[in-house]
């Protein structure tokens, strides 16, 4: 695609005019653009496809606290000594919301998606890897120290940037600042656009 570039002041040039190339077009159209001044706070109900008007950085640490990846039990590596298969007691259960309580030396909690890990476990081993009697679990792999555990802070640390200036808000980016605590948003003040034929 080109464009007819024609001289602004003189109109007796005899002849074709020059051709601007696209590429040459464009970077003049650019280069008088400039960002869009003034922005507002609104509700996230109404901001989106809206852009951001300043980063918007965490305030919380995400997840908040040490929890479970997957439904399984937790227990401490350190209590299996050599050689397995290991038995243990299940003296209980952690679902997501529970407080994280403290793990029984020598035991095992249920523990489901999402649950605070439970002081003195150091591992979640997946349901699907034990075989469960009653109220007693039986394991044939040692667990890794830390396996199935999301840290707290592993997916975002405080202060780090969520999104920078200039993002559309999309419902990924309004789910996470949801999940964020946050109400509001600072978003640029939409364009205004006028046409010249």
């Amino acid at each position: 695609m080109v464009i007819e570039a024609r001289p602004l002041n003189d109109c007796t040039t005899a002849g074709p005019t020059p051709l601007m190339s696209w590429e040459e077009a464009r970077a003049i159209g650019l280069s008088l653009a400039s960002p869009v001044v003034g922005d507002m706070s609104l509700p996230l109900t109404q901001a989106i496809g809206r852009v951001t008007a300043t980063p918007f950085t965490s305030p919380v640490a995400l997840p908040l606290f040490d929890n479970s990846a997957m439904d399984g039990y937790a227990l401490a590596t350190s209590c299996l000594p050599d050689p397995g298969p290991w038995t243990l007691p299940m003296v209980g259960r952690i679902a997501a919301g529970d407080a994280g309580g403290s793990l029984p030396q020598g035991a095992a909690l249920r523990i489901l998606t999402g649950a605070p890990i439970p002081e003195g476990a150091d591992a979640v081993i997946m349901q699907e890897h034990v075989s469960r009697s009653g109220s007693e679990i039986t394991l044939c792999e040692r667990p890794t120290p830390g396996i199935n555990i999301r840290r707290a802070g592993e997916d975002l640390a405080i202060g780090g940037e969520v999104l920078p200036a200039g993002r559309a808000l999309g419902p990924r980016e309004l789910g996470v600042l949801a999940a964020m605590g946050q109400a509001q948003v600072t978003v640029r003040r939409k364009v205004r656009v006028a046409l010249l034929c």
